[in-house]
């Protein structure tokens, strides 16, 4: 952690603390001495700072939603802010259940999302109203200028507490990849209705080293990871029930599998021998869950061109041409960044 970085959360948290907030710092097991950087901080009042064993940022998220007392709950990033006004909260009744802000995402450039753009409209609205989960699921390479990124953040909301403790909605700890899509899936079936927010209320500011932490480096625990998170996604979307998001779920499989190429089977890191690589990927892809859910079906998928390549790739399971794909894709990307660097 930039511990520099973690003082623009605790200001913009400590300029609304008039409001009557209570602020949660979880401190994951961090090898820093946090605390000595939050001298300015204990002596609040509303301010609880809490050290836990390393055991994630599910884990972290859990126990601080344990130890909140609040009616409602928002989860900020150790290096993003926020600007938020708590009269927003006298328009809001109690059928309620999440809150959405718009997100400004700072990095060399800024790029602003409104609600009105992601979710039709800003004001209340019902769950049956709006398909968030097919938005969340049809996100595609954690692109954070898409629809579906933010859909599948835990940031950029508030969360009623009630309605999360009474449907028993918390992190999965066995995740750590995309556990917080989960977890917004979760939220997004059992709600009765959200209300986006304008910008004039509020902003969540995120800043783009944010996006850059989910690495890309080998990552040999990433198909334990991705199988279990398929198996409980399915169930959080109740495929079996109903084929309403085959199709959207099929493009999840599809961008998880991608991922599992890039961070596992097709990485430069991963020494193991060409063999090894395709039977563990061929055997990961006859897991049931995936050979049920991933559906070749272009046409209603609307995917670029290489995309739908690639797919068609993986639905076959070529996995030497995937390879050739993969070393190709990066030399084209490694050579735009050469450009851009000169």
């Amino acid at each position: 952690m930039h511990l520099h970085k973690i003082f623009y959360a605790l200001e913009s948290l400590n300029n609304i603390s008039k409001s009557n907030i209570e602020i949660i710092l979880v401190d994951d097991g961090s090898t820093e001495d946090v605390k000595a950087y939050l001298t300015k901080y204990l002596k609040l009042s509303n301010f609880k700072y809490f050290r836990i064993a390393n055991g994630g940022v599910s884990g972290a998220r859990n126990f601080g939603l344990e130890k909140s007392h609040g009616d409602w709950v928002m989860f900020v990033d150790a290096d993003d802010y926020i600007t938020f006004d708590m009269s927003v909260f006298h328009n809001i009744d109690d059928s309620v259940d999440v809150i959405m802000f718009p997100y400004y995402i700072t990095g060399k450039q800024v790029i602003k999302k409104n609600i009105q753009n992601i979710i039709g409209k800003n004001g209340k609205q019902s769950a049956q109203d709006v398909d968030l989960i097919s938005k969340l699921l049809k996100i595609q390479n954690r692109d954070f200028r898409s629809d579906g990124f933010f859909l599948g953040t835990p940031w950029g909301k508030v969360f009623r507490k009630q309605f999360l403790d009474s449907n028993r909605i918390r992190f999965n700890t066995s995740i750590y990849r995309r556990e917080d899509a989960l977890f917004n899936v979760l939220v997004y079936r059992k709600m009765n209705s959200f209300y986006g927010m304008d910008a004039k209320d509020g902003v969540y500011h995120y800043r783009i080293s944010s996006v850059t932490s989910v690495s890309n480096g080998f990552d040999p625990m990433a198909k334990k990871n991705h199988g279990l998170l398929i198996s409980k996604m399915k169930q959080a979307v109740q495929l079996t029930k109903s084929h309403r998001y085959m199709d959207p779920f099929s493009l999840y499989v599809f961008d998880l599998v991608t991922e599992l190429l890039n961070v596992d089977f097709c990485n430069e890191d991963n020494t193991q021998s060409f063999s090894s690589r395709r039977k563990e990927f061929i055997g990961f892809m006859d897991n049931e869950d995936i050979k049920a859910n991933f559906i070749y079906n272009p046409k209603t998928f609307n995917l670029a061109l290489h995309q739908k390549v690639l797919y068609l790739l993986e639905y076959r399971r070529l996995f030497l041409i995937i390879n050739l794909y993969m070393f190709v894709k990066k030399v084209i990307s490694g050579s735009k960044n050469r450009r851009t660097i000169k």
